[in-house]
């Protein structure tokens, strides 16, 4: 007959020491607090893409209308078409600076700039282009500005612009006349300047002006046209009516007067 086998006592629980019961409670409660943490941040931060998808999707904050200011050649449809902005728009994602460049590529406009007026006006507000020349198309004329820029075709030549001559290709509206020193002297013509020159050409010994009553004023160089301009008057005031086929100011301090005609 077997024996059966005596029942194990438990073994007796090593008693914990107090120094390193608190360090394990601490490091519980510290975990518990780091997890409570990352939840809590969690929740914000849902919380706040929530708010903020509200805020940009909100027809509260949406594009209601869109202002163009300070066009006369350029149609108000156009330069809105161009900045891209319509209504109904977040204005949130409304980017002045890129509309700003597209509107400039107009061929009237010099520089613009887009504005965002909370909660629901953008403001876009234009410089335009000066026209100060033309240039013969062979079939009409096209404007061009102080830059060479051609700004528009039109059936008949302005009488109080002058003709920049010696340009073969008219290049289309908007792109930029070569070469563009003509246009660049016309531009720096003012005044009563601007309304007795009758042509700007270059040559080989620099730019001529031809007056629309007068001899042609020589300047040489494109530059100091102002300068330049001022001494060429200053020598037909002086001739007092005496007529000469030309006035030479390439060198405005000491001019010349070609001869009697």
């Amino acid at each position: 007959m077997s024996r059966s086998a005596a029942p194990e006592r438990p073994r007796p629980r090593v008693p914990v020491e107090p120094r390193v019961r608190e360090r394990w409670v601490a490091a519980r409660r510290a975990e518990g607090r780091r997890r409570l943490f990352v939840v809590i941040a969690a929740a914000a931060i849902l919380l706040l893409a929530g708010a903020a998808w509200l805020v940009v999707s909100s027809p509260l904050l949406d594009v209601d209308r869109v202002v163009v200011k300070g066009t006369q050649h350029t149609a108000a449809t156009a330069v809105a078409r161009a900045a891209d902005v319509h209504a109904g728009d977040a204005m949130v994602w409304v980017d002045g600076s890129a509309a700003a460049d597209r509107i400039d590529a107009l061929p009237w406009v010099r520089s613009a700039r887009v504005v965002r007026e909370w909660p629901g006006t953008v403001r876009i507000i234009v410089t335009e282009r000066t026209p100060t020349a033309w240039v013969d198309t062979g079939n009409g004329a096209a404007l061009v500005d102080g830059s060479g820029r051609v700004l528009e075709r039109v059936a008949e030549p302005p009488a109080d612009l002058p003709q920049l001559e010696g340009i073969d290709v008219v290049p289309r509206v908007g792109a930029t006349i070569r070469p563009p020193v003509t246009a660049r002297v016309a531009g720096r013509l003012t005044g009563l300047a601007r309304a007795g020159t009758r042509s700007v050409s270059a040559t080989p010994t620099g730019v001529v002006l031809g007056l629309v009553n007068g001899p042609e004023l020589r300047l040489g160089e494109p530059t100091g046209v102002a300068t330049k301009v001022r001494a060429a008057l200053a020598v037909l005031g002086a001739l007092d009516g005496v007529g000469v086929a030309y006035i030479d100011v390439s060198v405005p301090s000491n001019p010349v007067a070609g001869p009697p005609v």
